[in-house]
């Protein structure tokens, strides 16, 4: 290769003084020409000018070649016909040759002109298709206003040595009034290109430039810029696209939040309502017995609208990341403990431990946990009337807390669907106390813990659920 950067070096100057290199070429080979003249007939020499001719019409075109063509038919006259240093001929037949060798050589640098200019025109096309694919394959992988700038400096630098180019995305209303990048030289050339898609403004493209551009490089800069103005458009679209649909999702969120949370506190409300208007009637005369009755129904109604109320807030400060866990290494076994110490001594009774010994500490925030604890506990005590394991054990570098009750069990087409917000199954509709928010609250706090739960059906019948929890690694190593 490097051999051949000499002559890709004297094409370019040929190409570049097209007129001066033909004027050259020819003077250089009759030059050469003179010292052998009598080796070769008069007549012969036109082969060898034909051969310069068609060298300046492959490298400078068909003007030069052109220019050659009359040089050379020039020199062979005065320099290898006699009578010799005259533009006159001894022999009239020598005329016929000479006129045959303008129009060969025209045409030859006619047609050889016209080969450069389609190979050139190829070139140029391929260069710029190879640019625009290298600039379509970045445009697929980058949407960030600064990793197009890039994208577009590497794909576009190869065809414009030493320009530098930026890029300004318009907001959201349209505009692209980011200020121009400084000149590094005050004789540097800066053009800034519109990027619009109909009346709407997707940006601008600002190139700085050593000299002005020609029309090959506005060209290839136009085709740029509509590939550009494409990308950007797709990307815009694409956006509000995804913004409309998040709104859209949190609109039906918003709406199916409020019917769930009317549905849940409507039932202990109206009870509250029936039972303190029933109280405060002046014409029911009522017991003693009968008032503390009544007031019973009317606390468990306000403990179900606390805990519903409770448990939605929880919900909404852990979803909002309001609510951050506080990571501190805990046996579980003192977990467990503070569980069971929150129980009635009725419920208590049930419950049957199951806690492997030398368990190695967890990583957890200790209320968080214990809540979520409390909910499934509290779940299978309910939903149950036999005793319910609560246990844990080390399994695949984890502890496992699992809890196992002996009821109906979770029908199989429910359990996608049990750590859903709001979702209450076909015993959970049966129970009064049922919110839909436990099991969903329980899940989002042992996610926050960077736990994990998973529920299983358990035979003949029953329900198993079980909380992986990380170990602490100190307590590993």
């Amino acid at each position: 290769m490097r051999l051949l950067e000499p002559v890709q070096d004297l094409r370019r100057i040929v190409e570049r003084y097209g007129n001066t290199s033909a004027v050259a070429a020819v003077c250089l080979s009759t030059l050469a020409f003179l010292p052998v003249r009598d080796f070769l007939g008069r007549e012969q020499w036109g082969w060898p000018y034909l051969l310069v001719v068609g060298t300046i019409a492959g490298t400078a075109g068909i003007g030069p070649a052109i220019l050659a063509a009359v040089l050379a038919f020039l020199a062979w006259n005065f320099f290898f016909f006699p009578p010799f240093h005259t533009l006159q001929v001894a022999n009239s037949g020598d005329i016929v040759h000479l006129i045959a060798f303008l129009i060969v050589a025209v045409a030859v640098g006619w047609q050889t002109g016209l080969l450069r200019q389609r190979e050139a025109l190829a070139s140029r096309e391929g260069a710029r298709l190879l640019m625009l694919n290298r600039l379509a394959r970045g445009l697929v992988s980058d949407d960030a206003a600064s990793s197009l700038s890039q994208v577009i400096a590497d794909s576009v630098g190869s065809a414009l040595p030493g320009a530098k180019m930026d890029l300004v995305v318009a907001d959201e209303y349209g505009r692209a009034e980011g200020v121009d990048p400084p000149r590094e030289r005050s004789d540097a050339v800066t053009t800034a290109l519109e990027l619009r898609s109909g009346d709407r403004l997707e940006g601008r493209i600002i190139v700085t430039t050593d000299t002005s551009l020609t029309s090959d490089e506005r060209e290839l800069l136009d085709g740029v810029a509509g590939l550009l103005t494409t990308h950007l458009r797709a990307l815009r679209l694409s956006r509000a696209e995804m913004l409309a649909a998040a709104t859209r999702e949190a609109e039906a969120l918003r709406s199916a939040l409020v019917s769930s949370v009317s549905h849940e506190l409507k039932t202990p409300l109206a009870s509250l309502t029936a039972a303190v208007s029933d109280l405060i009637d002046p014409g029911v005369h009522r017991s003693a017995e009968e008032i503390r009755a009544s007031l019973a129904s009317v606390a468990g109604d306000v403990a179900r609208l606390d805990s519903a109320i409770a448990d939605l807030l929880d919900l909404s400060r852990l979803e909002g990341r309001a609510w951050l866990p506080r990571i501190e290494p805990f046996e579980i076994g003192e977990v467990i403990g503070g569980v069971m110490a929150r129980l009635p001594d009725v419920l208590a009774d049930r419950i049957v431990l199951d806690v492997d010994e030398d368990l190695p500490s967890v990583q957890l925030d200790f209320a968080q946990i214990a809540r979520a604890l409390s909910h499934v506990l509290g779940n299978a005590l309910e939903y149950s009337e036999g005793p319910v394991t609560f246990g844990a054990s080390e399994s695949e570098g984890r502890i496992a807390v699992f809890i196992e009750d002996a009821g109906p069990g979770i029908a199989d087409d429910e359990l996608p669907f049990i750590f859903d917000k709001f979702y209450r199954g076909r015993a959970g509709k049966a129970s009064r106390s049922s919110t839909g928010l436990g099991l969903s609250l329980t899940k989002e706090i042992v996610s926050s813990n960077a736990g994990d739960i998973r529920v299983f059906r358990v035979a003949p019948h029953g329900t198993r659920f079980t909380i992986g929890l990380p170990i602490d690694a100190e307590d590993r190593g």
